[in-house]
């Protein structure tokens, strides 16, 4: 899988504008903690993202799927058969070459460019991978997709 893990797992505490709020410089988070993002009622962060993302220190949202997907797989001209178990995306910001693979694409298929450059994997084998996911899954996704369109942090308070 393109998921990449990262170096270190981070708390991020939220205002109530859904911002992060800066750690003082004695204070620090847990090493082993999880990222943490703060749920209303409706299981939604306030910012639209779905009840199983959580955002990562990186910037990026790991959504974890609902309904996992089993990819199973050979390298062309080998027998060996291999099997993947897809049981979380790491999404992240779109780039603007990303955007020109997305608008390049035909209709039918500029969500699942639009995903697979997201979440790093080929699109060749993300293809394979959309076409098994639950729509609950593909739906979770395109919200993160979304989020990341929103406004960016503010600056000059």
């Amino acid at each position: 899988m393109a998921d990449i893990p990262p170096a270190a797992e981070a708390v991020i505490e939220l205002g109530e504008d859904g911002h992060p709020l800066a750690a003082p410089a004695a204070e620090t988070a847990p090493a082993a903690a999880p990222d943490v993002v703060e749920l209303g009622e409706d299981g939604e962060d306030g910012q639209g993202l779905p009840r199983q993302a959580a955002r990562r220190a990186d910037g990026s949202i790991a959504l974890a799927l609902r309904h996992p997907v089993v990819l199973r797989w050979r390298t062309a001209g080998t027998e060996a058969v291999r099997e993947e178990r897809i049981e979380r995306l790491v999404l992240h910001r779109l780039t603007g070459a990303d955007l020109r693979a997305v608008t390049a694409a035909s209709e039918a298929n500029r969500a699942v460019v639009a995903i697979a450059r997201s979440a790093r994997i080929p699109e060749g084998k993300f293809g394979a991978i959309f076409d098994r996911m639950d729509a609950a899954d593909l739906d979770a996704a395109a919200r993160v997709l979304e989020h990341f369109f929103g406004p960016g942090r503010k600056t000059g308070r």
